[in-house]
């Protein structure tokens, strides 16, 4: 039985490439952290992680062709959303579109001063 991947004992489970595709995005947050450290230890670490990225892009790109293979051969088989690996945060509803307006005034200016702030 396999713990994380889809398989028929675990149909709750995930594709590689969505486990992967996860994987990535929290090397690439963790990189950006130390991008800007002009350390010699922390630049080794981030080409490091570069390489790792591209080995992770290229795992995703292989894992994906082999899932359109298996569908094509032998049909799609129904797979979960990682909504339940990473939930949406209580309290933190989307807005529905049609009540969503255009910031305006402080709100805006909150907005802009958001962005101004460096990634975490």
């Amino acid at each position: 039985m396999t713990r994380f991947l889809i398989s028929e004992d675990n149909p709750g489970g995930y594709r590689l490439e969505d486990i992967l595709t996860v994987l990535r995005a929290d090397v690439l947050k963790r990189t950006s952290k130390i991008a800007l450290d002009e350390r010699p230890e922390a630049q080794h670490v981030v080409g490091n992680n570069m390489e790792v990225l591209q080995s992770l892009t290229r795992a995703i790109e292989l894992a994906k062709d082999s899932t359109k293979t298996l569908d094509k051969a032998f049909g799609a088989r129904p797979h979960p959303r990682l909504r339940r690996y990473f939930p949406r945060k209580r309290g933190k509803k989307e807005p529905d579109k049609q009540k969503r307006a255009e910031p305006r005034g402080p709100a805006l200016c909150r907005l802009v001063r958001r962005t101004d702030q460096p990634l975490e």
